[in-house]
Order: C-alpha cells, then structure tokens, then sequence
C-alpha cells in the first residue's frame, strides 16, 4: 500500500485527503486545521496512528511515507515540494504549482534531477 502524508491541512487539504487509502501523518502550522484533519483521518482508518506535525521537514523525514499531499498556501507549494522530491517523495500539488514560470521549471528540473538518483 501506499503511505502518504497531508502537509497543509487547511478546507481543501482535508478535502483531498478524505479518499486517503494510508495516511500516516498530517502537518500544520495551524493547531486547529492539525488537529480536524487528523481526527478525520484517524475515524475513517479507525485507529488513533496518524501523527501530527507542525513542521513539514518532519514529515519529509519519515522513511514510511511514500508521497505527500501538499494543500499549503499557494507561496509554499514549490518550496515543500522541492524538499519532497529530494526527500525521495511522490507529490502531489494541486494548482498552481508555482508561482512564477522560473519556480515550476526549478521544481520540473529537481525533480528530474532526484527521480534519476532514486533509479540509479
């Protein structure tokens, strides 16, 4: 199966993650959005196992996680995601991914960049 995280999870974070097969964690700045999401999380898997973070390093540090859900700010999207594909995770961003043509490029190239270390 596959392990995932939720990093912002504010409305449309929750939003997305409500279909999370294997969510094991949930990051917010936010102790309110933290702590909703992850009581959803926790009744639909019906355990008490995901942990909360309030810093998403935290998160990207975990080497059960697979891929991260990022449903932070717009202005945090390519700079969580970086970390994400240099941490080995899949990500998934909903738009806009950047917030400049120079950032997505960036992010595309890292990813690339990281994708063929994780092959290699």
């Amino acid at each position: 199966r596959v392990t995932t995280a939720l990093i912002g999870a504010g409305g449309r974070g929750q939003q997305i993650i409500v279909g999370g097969d294997q969510v094991l964690a949930v990051c917010d700045v936010d102790a309110k959005h933290r702590e909703e999401a992850k009581k959803q999380i926790d009744e639909k898997a019906g355990t008490t196992d995901c942990d909360a973070y309030n810093d998403f390093r935290e998160v990207l540090a975990r080497n059960d996680i697979d891929g991260v859900i990022i449903g932070a700010p717009d202005h945090w999207h390519v700079a969580i995601a970086m970390a994400a594909v240099k941490a080995g995770k899949a990500v998934y961003v909903e738009k806009p991914l950047s917030i400049s043509i120079r950032e997505g490029r960036a992010l595309v190239e890292a990813a690339k960049r990281y994708k063929e270390k994780a092959t290699n």
